[in-house]
């Protein structure tokens, strides 16, 4: 049975449409096992009718990146019928080996934390300076699971990564209840992977290629061939970097050939 995978784009379109186009072409240029791609949020005139588009009206944000991320989860299970586990992929992850989606691995980074996420005490007292806001997010995500003992055996922090209908209503009641605990929501990817984990206790997993690992965003384009070169199955790019013309032209070349999504 192939496999549905689901972007959750930006309404508002920061980024622009070119990680997408990218990420799509990289698809059709190493995926095999791919069902239906469903786009929700942003959804470009460019993309064909091959993709199931859910537009999502920027004035709908609920307020900030995680909420929108996780609700937009939930809109594409209920408004695309999703039944089935699917993957679930940010619009700049970029697949650069071939690769059976239906044998899609649980990656987990393998880099700094090894595998698993640290308390924001942890985090200060072994590095002696404060996270940035989104490694904040993710400690009091973690946090908070592993009071309710939902505690991720081995974080997925940021990789394309499975998803099931099922966890993604249950994420979104448990984010619900706790909203209060938290500033911009919660890291949805660790969320929802915790109530997955809770059922799929012998689901497949290992870890990204550990050279890639620590440092998987390419800034330049000599960070992309860099990444390409490592062996990793996939690599992303620095917010902002899509719009140097040197990473464009590199994109440009290496992901030239128009997909099956695209007009």
């Amino acid at each position: 049975m192939n496999v549905d995978i689901v972007y959750i784009t930006d309404p508002g379109g920061k980024r622009g449409d070119a990680p997408l186009r990218w990420s799509l072409r990289s698809l059709g240029k190493f995926a095999s096992g791919v069902g239906r791609v469903i786009v929700c949020g942003r959804c470009p005139g460019w993309l064909s009718d091959r993709v199931v588009k859910i537009p999502v009206d920027p004035a709908s944000e609920h307020g900030g990146k995680s909420w929108n991320i996780l609700y937009g989860y939930l809109t594409a299970v209920e408004k695309a019928g999703i039944r089935r586990k699917f993957l679930y992929s940010s619009d700049d992850h970029y697949l650069c080996r071939p690769a059976d989606m239906r044998r899609w691995p649980r990656y987990f980074n393998a880099g700094k934390w090894n595998g698993r996420l640290m308390s924001y005490a942890e985090y200060v007292g072994t590095y002696r300076k404060l996270p940035i806001p989104y490694h904040v997010t993710l400690f009091k995500t973690r946090d908070l699971l592993a009071e309710h003992g939902l505690s991720l055996r081995r974080a997925c922090v940021h990789l394309d990564t499975w998803a099931d209908p099922k966890d993604v209503r249950a994420a979104v009641e448990f984010a619900k209840e706790h909203e209060d605990r938290t500033v911009d929501g919660f890291e949805p990817t660790c969320l929802i992977n915790a109530f997955f984990e809770r059922r799929m206790k012998n689901a497949k997993r290992q870890p990204v290629y550990e050279p890639y690992a620590e440092d998987w965003k390419a800034r330049c384009a000599g960070d992309c061939a860099e990444k390409i070169g490592s062996g990793s199955p996939m690599f992303s790019t620095e917010a902002g970097a899509e719009t140097d013309p040197a990473v464009a032209s590199w994109m440009d070349a290496f992901y030239c050939e128009p997909c099956v999504w695209e007009k």
